[in-house]
C-alpha cells in the first residue's frame, strides 16, 4: 500500500512540475486554458512568477515528501 501511495505522489509531482514549467515557458497559452488573461509584459510576469511558483513549490515539496523519513514535506505540498 505504501508503494501505491508513493507513486501516486510521485505522479502528482510530475503533473504540478510539468505545468509549472508550462507557466514559465509557455505563458500565454497555459493562460488561456486556465481562462486568464495577461494584461501585457505586467500580467505574464504574474502569470509565471506566482501560478509558476506556486505549482513549482507544490511539485517540488511532494518530490521532497517522497523520501523515507521525510513525510512532513507533505504537508507543506497539501498546505500550499
Amino acid at each position: 500500500m505504501t508503494l501505491v501511495a508513493r507513486i501516486l505522489v510521485g505522479l502528482v509531482a510530475l503533473f504540478f512540475l510539468a505545468f509549472s514549467f508550462r507557466f514559465f515557458f509557455l505563458p500565454e497559452g497555459i493562460a488561456t486554458e486556465f481562462a486568464i488573461a495577461p494584461l501585457g509584459v505586467a500580467g505574464l510576469s504574474t502569470i509565471r512568477g506566482d501560478l509558476g511558483g506556486a505549482f513549482f513549490a507544490i511539485g517540488a515539496f511532494a518530490l521532497l515528501g517522497l523520501r523515507a523519513g521525510a513525510t512532513q514535506w507533505l504537508y507543506a505540498s497539501a498546505a500550499d
